[in-house]
């Protein structure tokens, strides 16, 4: 059995139905076109448990542009310089 212990930084937090702090909440991402994921969250001392859909939000269109320019900005490829062939 697991019992929940006050501290600053847990992986754990507070149940909802037996106020432990034994409540672990796992998100994974269902449909990243869709922008949703499903958020599962079980306690590990009385057994409660609640899953849940939600929408996340998602990237507007020139926020994916900027990061791509920027991206291929920061890539540098050099064209010329290099050895010259003469020894």
């Amino acid at each position: 059995m697991v019992v929940g212990k006050e501290t600053w930084f847990s992986n754990y937090s507070r149940c909802p139905r037996c106020r432990h702090k034994t409540l672990r909440t796992t998100e994974t991402v269902l449909r990243r076109a869709t922008g949703t994921e499903e958020i599962h969250e079980a306690c590990e001392f009385c057994g409660y448990e609640r899953t849940s859909v939600e929408i996340i939000p998602m990237l507007s269109d020139s926020s994916d542009r900027d990061w791509d320019r920027d991206s291929r900005s920061s890539g540098g490829s050099s064209s010329g310089g290099g050895a010259s062939g003469r020894w």
